[in-house]
């Protein structure tokens, strides 16, 4: 599950420079390849996706809810699920590093393929942790806000874009400060791209994205031409849609934190008012409340261990007997003994 982590970081980072790279052009190609950290965590990603296609050639899947183990099958599921992605997507990164050249930075939204090994990383990693409600719900809701972060950068890059193009390519809008770039409340009067470097025109862009998202909309950056209160309208409609999943999503996390307690809680309120009609006195209640309150959380347990148990085939109850029993039998020291002897055996 470390690994499924690792890997997703890795693929989100990259995610997020990819339009930074096409939209603000080669001012951040270039600032890229000039850090080492950022051209070193390009070659890592390498090494990452070489590492990680070998993982998958030797990693048992389950099919039917029972696990296949043959090396012939494991190979012929991966050339047909992930090997084109990964040979694209190892490809194109290697391309745009040796290549050193923006002309080739578009060919790295190819590397998008990889969002199909970002949702397969992300089960994982939820079935790896479902059995921890509380661990579960923090990396829901870290997932919710790294998905809405990427959107917003996504708005926040093309809105910067449709400015900057309109800046170099059309002196119309410059003239009448019809761009948010050259003249805005937030910054009057001040032409940014030739005050600041792209660091602050991300700045500003992110910053109107974020108010565009969370419906804030504080007045000082907004679209002043055609195509940007079109690209404007259009993030709205979708935005209407990411914020209604968003939603959705923590109301969810929020769910699944008070299932469990509320269980309790509606099993309480019905001692307390059965306790109540009789007149049971408060010394007794207390013991009551404390031995039902064990012996509901005993007969959840108890449950669910029974109910996982009779849906397992027959060979898997064996196994799970066996690997339960497993560490009683060694402290027996006949059982010990008579391991040793077939250890022993199969040696020979």
């Amino acid at each position: 599950m470390c690994w499924q982590f690792l890997m997703l970081i890795v693929l989100w980072f990259h995610l997020f420079e990819i339009p930074l790279v096409i939209f603000f052009g080669e001012v951040v190609y270039t600032s890229e390849f000039d850090n080492d950290w950022s051209l070193g965590f390009n070659y890592f990603t390498i090494v990452a996706l070489v590492f990680d296609s070998l993982i998958k050639l030797n990693t048992a899947y389950y099919r039917e809810g029972l696990v296949v183990l043959s090396r012939r099958k494991i190979v012929r599921r991966y050339f047909r699920l992930s090997f084109w992605l990964d040979v694209i997507s190892l490809a194109v990164l290697i391309v745009y590093i040796a290549m050193d050249s923006y002309k080739f930075a578009y060919l790295k939204l190819l590397f998008y393929l990889k969002c199909y090994d970002i949702w397969h990383y992300d089960n994982q990693i939820q079935k790896g942790i479902e059995l921890n409600v509380v661990l579960l719900s923090i990396y829901r809701l870290f997932r919710v806000i790294i998905i809405f972060v990427i959107y917003s950068h996504w708005m926040a890059c093309g809105f910067f874009y449709i400015d900057y193009y309109l800046y170099n390519n059309n002196p119309f809008y410059y003239n009448n400060n019809y761009l948010w770039l050259y003249y805005s409340a937030a910054l009057p009067g001040l032409d940014m791209v030739a005050t600041y470097s792209w660091y602050v025109w991300y700045e500003y862009a992110l910053y109107w994205a974020l108010q565009t998202a969370t419906t804030v909309g504080y007045g000082d950056i907004t679209p002043k031409n055609p195509p940007e209160v079109l690209y404007t309208i259009i993030n709205m409609i979708a935005m209407c849609v990411m914020f209604a999943y968003f939603i959705n999503s923590v109301w969810e996390i929020i769910g699944d934190l008070n299932q469990k307690s509320a269980k309790y809680k509606n099993n309480f309120n019905v001692l307390n008012r059965f306790l109540d009609n009789k007149n049971v006195s408060s010394g007794l209640r207390q013991k009551l409340r404390a031995y039902l309150d064990y012996l509901w959380r005993q007969d959840t347990v108890e449950e669910v261990e029974e109910l996982v148990i009779s849906k397992l085939t027959p060979t898997l109850r064996d196994e799970l007997a066996v690997d339960i029993k497993y560490p009683f039998f060694l402290k027996i020291r006949l059982f010990n003994i008579l391991s040793e002897i077939s250890s022993h055996l199969n040696e020979y």
